[in-house]
């Protein structure tokens, strides 16, 4: 096991403020760990988590937007986190958060292909945002 070497402070666990009230409010908590849902529930409202998955789907928009949390649920919940009813609780709500962005949803079960808990997840695109081209 590695040291945590990522330290979120409190500003950065806040809920972001460029979401709306409509998210969902609460979701059905799993029955092995009830504690765990409403964790990541919150924490993916959470300006570290906002800003790691709208620069995933920047920066990779073909690409699981999942995996761009994984280190933040790691630190802050643990092992807990990553039981296979918690990482589709992780999706629903990139999925909430994202769309209340203005993402559009493009794909599901897209498969993920660098070492990570997740196997697969969706793919967004944000309908403004223009990639530069590559080259010169």
């Amino acid at each position: 096991m590695t040291a945590n070497i990522l330290n979120y402070d409190s500003i950065a666990l806040e809920r972001d403020p460029n979401l709306s009230g409509n998210l969902p409010l609460t979701i059905p908590a799993s029955h092995d760990h009830p504690e765990t849902t409403p964790k990541i529930v919150d924490l993916m409202k959470s300006r570290a988590a906002v800003a790691a998955m709208v620069g995933a789907v920047v920066a990779a928009p073909s690409k699981p937007v999942a995996v761009a949390v994984e280190p933040l649920l790691a630190a802050v919940i643990g092992d807990d986190a990553f039981t296979d009813y918690h990482k589709q609780v992780v999706g629903r709500m990139a999925k909430a958060v994202l769309l209340d962005l203005g993402a559009t949803h493009t794909r599901t079960g897209v498969p993920v292909t660098v070492t990570s808990r997740f196997t697969k997840g969706s793919t967004y695109t944000f309908p403004d945002y223009q990639r530069r081209p590559m080259g010169r």
